[in-house]
């Protein structure tokens, strides 16, 4: 913490603190009680107040008092587009936090459970336990319960899925990985049946890991994930750990569990105990009595708590008897007793037990009185109970511990001085020498939860680190409760301690790996936000500048397609140690994922020229080295050739956040690429400003679509004759209010930012609803709407019931409807554009393939698809008629048409003497300008309502 160099007890006293296991910000003020507390405690209150001035002079500059270090918060800003098994790093070691601090087990396996299945890769995580029965069952699970069944249950009784991962790593008591579902062999073949249900429910790989404890395996933790090789070196061993932790966990759990059910044991025997008993002090003061004891005496509980057996009783015999227990250590009473509340005599016989510390030193005493018929089998329940949390106590290896408040004396049983390392039967002790063995940072810690818990009812807790004899540390967990006796006073602090020193380095180590990149070794997006994060407040006191540099290979993808994913990530290894060595000490090197690495260079000069220089030359000596050829397996192979694309942004204040930086590198890397790749670019506003036009655009299409401001206009479809046979429908965006901006505008910006999907529904359904509306009373059999989709619209296979229910519910008739897709996109895929069509003509909707003759497309292909017509593209019938070359190429595409028995329609058509020699070629549909411009559709209503 960052409280080590001050005294804890005076920033108890007089400051504030903040911890993330109490998870608030706290002031604690010291009254007349605490500081009677502390007197008793043997920390010299007087000593404490003398030390006000200094402890006050460094409250506000002193950096224990931040609410929060920046440090910590940015540790947990996790960016979701890290590489999968970053993410899975980072979500082990989240799952691995709730470990020590859940306190019950079921909420303890669920929480991990549900931490594990936060990212995308794991879809299921669930922990096996043996029920009572002895079967494997699930405990708690998180992502894809739906599936559980079918991975862990064996439908119809069948036996061989019952030996899956789980089962496997249970008997085995080793991890069980399967990798590659899909492809890979299972390891065990009695685990196959398993893997044709894992294939089947989306599982690509899954891992197994038994929970071990000191006793052997007490289940397995579980995890499927969707995408394969997702579980690597690190991750198998990060999940051991993690496995074996939460093993120990549920360990200590229950066997505090155990402890704790036979305390709860022991009051229930106090309670109903048919024998009557009583608790009394060193001096013979009642501190405690049950029922039974006050139903035979016949005496009100106020009467007797807080009497003395040996002052207050008349009966010689009874002081005697206890006067014996407190000197010798026991005392016998064989009496007939009159009862004052049953008015009658009672054989009793009481038996007054001193009760001794560690020392032997008699301390308190205990008194039972019973029917002497029945006090033998009260005994032996008594020391049964005696007996059993003994046993529980030495099994959970928790110590047990007391505080007497007004005595300021610590009492330890002997599980305690074992884990402070000390040898030993139980011992009394003092809070000043158990603070000598804590670490000093967590004094503080210590103290302050015994006081939180003395003055209050709620249980407390703290971490704490102590110095072995042999000068190693343990961690501990400590917890605190306050107690007091029948009347409310004699207040007492008791609790347990127990050891979570392996649960603690587990975490350290899982938090350790979580900060680099497994393949490389570089430092990963977390690292490298933390660093960048801290160049960024380094600003204010050293003013020279800092560079980020965003590094892209240019030719990764190729090598990593034509040589395997192993001659990929050789590479990567190879140019990541060339980065490492082409940079200083202080730079940091990272790799964001995939192909992208990024370079932090601090200590440029403080001039903006001179540090534009220097990051030049880094620039271009990262590019020189780049280029250099890759020997990856020997001097036998032909070298891999690889660039690099630089983006570079420099910075010396605060103005911009670490995410802006990275979005500045971003933008220029991408500039370098355009220009060429190979090279380096510096940021400039103006490729900023170009991002945020684009990005403007997009808001203001995005806010069209929703507004409703897109419009449509219909051009209309002659036939040989010059009659109306139909019309397309174009979109249009009325960006301005009067102004209609044509598709070849916003179309492309609507794909980049993936809304051409909802603006082609959109079309559709206006279209059809408007076409509906139209031909509403008298449908003309051969009129038709033609409506442009895109190739990713066509291929949806749900696409086809789309339309049909577009069409459907605007009361349309599906042979009125022509989709029309561009020869370009059509034979992306030509058997997936296929199967789409079919899909299509099966409900009666044809399809037209528009900009006809401007594609590759063959006469083979084109047989493929059942088209039902083809579209001319404008660009070869505009100054056809002054064009030889053209009409030749136009009478090739209507023969090629033809003898497919396609229509063949001409679009952008100008003029009558492009129309005349169109129509005698053979083209049978026309639209354009010439015949009429796009109109609204209530232009055409009024045109089809025209008489003739």
């Amino acid at each position: 913490m960052a409280l080590q160099r001050l005294d804890p007890l005076l920033v108890l006293v007089f400051g504030c603190w903040h911890d993330p296991e109490f998870g608030v910000d706290s002031e604690l003020e010291i009254g007349a009680f605490e500081i009677e507390v502390l007197d008793r405690l043997g920390l010299r209150s007087a000593e404490i107040v003398a030390q006000r001035a200094q402890c006050v002079a460094q409250r506000h500059d002193h950096p224990a008092f931040a609410t929060r270090s920046e440090e910590h918060l940015e540790s947990e800003d996790v960016d979701h587009t890290e590489h999968p098994r970053d993410r899975l790093k980072a979500t082990i070691a989240a799952a691995n936090q709730a470990i020590p601090f859940e306190p019950a087990e079921h909420r303890l396996l669920e929480a991990l459970c549900e931490t594990l299945v936060r990212g995308a890769e794991i879809v299921l995580a669930w922990v096996a336990l043996p029920s009572a029965s002895g079967r494997l069952e699930s405990a708690a699970a998180a992502g894809r319960t739906d599936c559980l069944d079918e991975l862990v249950l064996a439908p119809h009784g069948e036996p061989s899925l019952a030996q899956g991962p789980h089962l496997l790593a249970y008997r085995s008591g080793q991890t069980y990985l399967d990798n590659d579902v899909l492809d890979s062999a299972p390891a065990d073949p009695w685990a196959e049946p398993w893997q044709e249900r894992a294939r089947a429910s989306g599982v690509a790989a899954a891992i197994a890991l038994p929970l071990r404890s000191s006793e052997g395996v007490l289940g397995t933790l579980n995890l499927c994930a969707a995408v394969a090789d997702l579980f690597g070196q690190d991750e198998v061993l990060l999940l051991e750990v993690t496995a074996n932790a939460l093993g120990l966990a549920l360990e200590a759990r229950r066997n505090a569990a155990v402890l704790i059910e036979s305390q709860g044991r022991y009051r229930q025997i106090f309670e109903q105990s048919p024998l009557g008993i009583v608790h009394y002090d060193a001096d013979g003061t009642i501190v405690d009595c049950n029922a039974v004891y006050l139903r035979v005496l016949g005496a009100d509980r106020e009467q007797l708590i807080g009497a003395n057996l040996i002052h207050d009783i008349d009966d010689q015999r009874v002081v005697d008897a206890v006067r014996r227990s407190l000197t010798q250590g026991q005392g016998h009473l064989d009496i007939v007793y009159r009862s004052a509340a049953w008015n009658q005599f009672l054989p009793v016989r009481a038996v007054f037990t001193g009760v001794r510390d560690g020392s032997g030193r008699i301390v308190a005493g205990i008194g039972l009185l019973e029917d002497f018929t029945e006090r033998r089998e009260i005994a032996a329940r008594l020391h049964e109970n005696e007996q059993r949390l003994r046993l529980a106590v030495d099994a959970a290896r928790i110590g047990i511990w007391e505080l007497d408040l007004e005595q300021g004396t610590l009492h330890w049983d002997g599980w305690m001085r074992r884990l402070h390392g000390l040898n030993g039967d139980a011992m009394l002790t003092s809070v000043r020498e158990w603070r000598e063995r804590i670490v000093p940072d967590d004094r503080f810690r210590a103290t302050r939860a015994l006081l939180s818990a003395a003055r209050s009812d709620q249980p407390r807790s703290a971490r704490l680190r102590i110095v072995l004899p042999n000068d190693e540390y343990r961690y501990l967990q400590l917890h605190a409760c306050r107690f007091r006796d029948g009347n409310g006073q004699r207040p007492r602090v008791t609790g347990v301690c127990y050891d979570v020193t392996e649960q603690h380095l587990a975490s350290a180590r899982i938090e350790q790996l979580a900060l680099f990149d497994e393949l490389t070794g570089l430092s990963n997006r977390r690292l490298l936000m933390d660093r960048l994060s801290q160049a960024i407040r380094l600003t204010q006191r050293q003013h020279s500048y800092r560079a980020l540099l965003l590094l892209d290979l240019d030719g990764f993808k190729r090598a990593n397609d034509t040589r395997g994913h192993a001659v990929g990530d050789r590479l990567l290894i190879a140019f990541a140690d060339r980065l490492r060595h082409a940079l200083r000490r202080t730079d940091t090197a990272a790799r964001l994922g995939g192909d992208e690495f990024v370079v932090l260079c601090g200590g440029l000069s403080a001039s903006a020229e001179d540090a534009t220089q220097e990051a030049a030359r880094i620039a271009s000596k990262l590019v020189e080295m780049a280029a250099e050829p890759y020997w990856l397996s020997g001097a036998d192979e032909v070298p891999l050739y690889c660039s690099v694309s630089i983006g570079i942004t420099l910075f010396n204040d605060e103005s911009c956040s670490a995410d802006e930086l990275m979005k500045q590198a971003d933008i220029a890397m991408y500039e370098s690429k355009r220009t060429g790749r190979d090279t380096w670019r510096f940021f400039e506003t103006s490729m900023q400003r170009a991002i945020e036009q684009q990005e403007a655009k997009t808001q203001a299409l995005r806010q069209a679509l929703h507004e409703d401001r897109l419009v449509l206009r219909y051009l209309p479809q002659v036939d040989q004759e010059g009659q109306w046979c139909g019309y397309e429908a174009l979109v249009r965006w009325n960006a301005s209010g009067h102004e209609l901006r044509r598709p070849d505008e916003f179309l492309k910006l609507a794909e980049s930012s993936g809304l051409i999907q909802a603006i082609d529904d959109w079309v559709l359904q206006r279209a059809c609803r408007d076409f509906a509306d139209l031909t509403a009373h008298q449908p003309p059999s051969y009129l038709h709407l033609g409506v442009n989709v895109s190739i990713r619209q066509l291929l949806d296979t749900e696409f086809a019931e789309r339309v049909m229910q577009t069409v459907l519910e605007a009361g349309l008739q599906p042979h009125h409807l022509r989709l029309e897709v561009t020869e370009q996109a059509l034979f992306v895929d030509v058997e997936q554009a296929q199967a789409a069509i079919e899909r299509l003509l099966s409900h009666g909707i044809a399809i037209v393939l528009d900009d006809f003759g401007t594609g590759s497309s063959s006469l083979l292909q084109l047989q493929r698809l059942s088209l039902q017509a083809v579209k001319i593209d404008q660009g070869l019938v505009r100054g056809i008629e002054n064009s030889p070359t053209k009409v030749a190429i136009v009478r090739a595409a209507i023969s090629a048409a033809k003898a497919l028995s396609l229509a063949v329609i001409a679009e952008g058509v100008e003029n009558e003497e492009q129309f005349q020699l169109l129509r005698a070629e053979g083209c049978s549909v026309f639209q354009g300008y010439y015949f009429a411009e796009p109109m609204p559709v209530e232009a055409l209503s009024q045109h089809l309502s025209a008489p003739g």
